[in-house]
């Protein structure tokens, strides 16, 4: 292979440059490994290698299965490299959907990466995989899965070529994959690590998958910027605290549910943390209620970002590292990137008016692989990316993201929209995790339901409902006010940590069933 690695700059170019201005300087820390940033380019050649010899070409797509891994960056990194199309999984996903979103991609190869992953051996076992050896890396499995896969053509530039594909199925349950170009991936290191201030002797935290988003631009932006990624495969409270209290890590990106284990953690154990250099705190994902916002910065002496953006525009907006968070904020539109909210017409709401989020952009998707009419209901001809999410300016220039527009809920003819209410429920010290959904009431009318998962030693009970009940009436509006209670042991949670609404319980009419009236 030749010297160089790409004919324009991209992440294994990025790689290569590194390992050329610092060799010997921390690129990966994983379960039992740690390598510079030259083992790292060496590893990435290795494994294009036998990319090439397993007759994988450019423009085949590639599936790759595992945990967040330092094997799973090579692999995409030498799909990348040798011009095929990588689609990150992660292993916990169940062999049927494996297989699915496999075919979705019509991918002509599925490698796994095993170590530290019964998920991922499994798959193997069920594939009838058989291993492949690449120097350096762990334990990988290779199958042929699709021998009629058709190698798309490139089109040679960075803004046309796909150098990732990105699973999501939005609200609709159906998958699609994502076509992020290379002019988009590096659109969104360059802007990540520019807003975080991301330096060569950093190490960022990499708890989210490498198949989120937030996984995603928080390894991208250290390969650009040169600082060491820490990879985990998932989240540990225990091991994180134990690192960030050795002032080992200097940035952390996670979701609001993840932030709030860490800070149970470090309560129960009482630990100390005086010698921590975390210098960029950062939530996503999911919305940030103020009072999660405000423990971890009681905790760390620092801010706490707010970032919002998704797999199809990625990033989108963050917060100003300010003290105070206005209820729902995502702060102003990342650099390059631009955004509207608009009425059902497509026109531009004055502020204080909720209407849906349109941004545009470098970092908008291609599109959805060989679903042209996914992509058309979402993207425009003039760039605009219709997000679903509904949101409205604030008076400072920020704007703020208020839910979804498929899960807005109708009651008694007025709009209310969930995150709002499951922000007032979240304040509440007695709770760790709240959703509200809407469903079908009578007259065409909806009922708004709220599950919550209490805290350990708040008893679920009448008289926590009431309690509840009460703390929200105190804070919104009576129609806003959820007319059932309904409490979970334990949410239903995707790999990011995100609460799968569509997985909660259907409220049955039992006596068992908490419900309460509604002023």
């Amino acid at each position: 292979m030749s010297n160089h690695p790409t004919t324009f700059l991209n992440l294994p170019a990025m790689v290569w440059l590194r390992a050329q201005r610092q060799p010997d300087r921390w690129a990966v820390h994983a379960e039992g490994a740690s390598w510079c940033w030259n083992e790292l380019a060496t590893r990435i050649e290795s494994a294009a290698l036998a990319l090439q010899r397993l007759d994988v070409q450019t423009g085949d797509r590639l599936t790759i299965v595992s945990e967040t891994s330092a094997d799973a960056l090579v692999l995409m990194l030498a799909a990348q490299r040798i011009g095929a199309w990588p689609a990150l999984l992660n292993a916990r996903v169940p062999a049927a959907e494996l297989r699915r979103l496999a075919s979705c991609v019509d991918s002509r190869r599925i490698i796994l990466a095993l170590d530290g992953s019964p998920d991922a051996k499994t798959h193997a076992r069920q594939l009838a995989a058989t291993p492949l050896a690449v120097p350096g890396l762990g334990h990988l499995a290779s199958v042929t899965f699709s021998d009629g896969a058709v190698p798309e053509l490139p089109a040679h530039d960075p803004a046309l070529d796909v150098a990732l594909l990105a699973f999501t199925s939005g609200t609709s349950g159906k998958p699609k994959a994502v076509m992020i170009s290379h002019a988009g991936l590096m659109n969104m290191g360059r802007v990540v690590g520019a807003a975080r201030g991301t330096l060569p002797r950093d190490t960022v935290e990499v708890t989210a998958p490498l198949s989120h988003a937030m996984g995603l631009s928080s390894v991208v932006s250290a390969l650009i910027f040169g600082a060491a990624v820490r990879l985990r495969p998932r989240m540990s409270p225990r091991e994180l605290a134990k690192a960030i209290a050795a002032g080992e890590v200097q940035q952390a990106s996670m979701v609001p549910a993840a932030w709030a284990r860490l800070l149970d953690h470090i309560a129960r154990e009482e630990l100390s943390l005086d010698g921590h250099s975390l210098r960029m705190l950062v939530s996503g994902g999911a919305p940030l209620a103020p009072e999660l916002k405000a423990r971890v910065e009681r905790a760390f002496g620092r801010p706490l970002i707010n970032a919002y953006g998704m797999t199809e525009c990625a990033p989108l907006a963050r917060s100003r590292p300010s003290e105070f968070l206005a209820p729902w904020s995502v702060g102003r539109p990342e650099a390059t990137v631009e955004v509207r909210i608009v009425d059902g017409a497509g026109r531009d709401l004055p502020r204080g008016e909720t209407g849906e989020i349109l941004a545009r952009g470098p970092g908008v998707m291609l599109g959805y692989y060989r679903n042209a009419e996914a992509t058309r209901e979402v993207l425009s001809a003039t760039g605009w990316f219709s997000t679903g999410d509904l949101g409205h300016w604030l008076p400072d220039g920020d704007f703020a993201v208020v839910g979804r527009r498929k899960e807005m809920i109708i009651r008694s003819g007025f709009n209310v929209y969930p995150a709002e209410v499951e922000a007032a429920i979240s304040g509440h010290p007695a709770v760790i995790h709240a959703a509200v959904v809407g469903r079908p009431a009578a007259l065409g009318d909806e009922s708004i339901v709220a599950y919550v998962q209490p805290r350990r030693g708040h008893p679920a009970t009448d008289a926590l409902r009431d309690t509840l009940a009460a703390h929200v009436r105190a804070r919104l509006a009576g129609y806003k006010c959820p007319s059932r209670w309904i409490f979970v042991e334990a949410m239903p949670m995707g790999d990011t940590g995100k609460i799968l609404k569509r997985a909660l319980p259907e409220p049955d009419v039992s006596a068992a069933e908490a419900t309460a009236a509604v002023s």
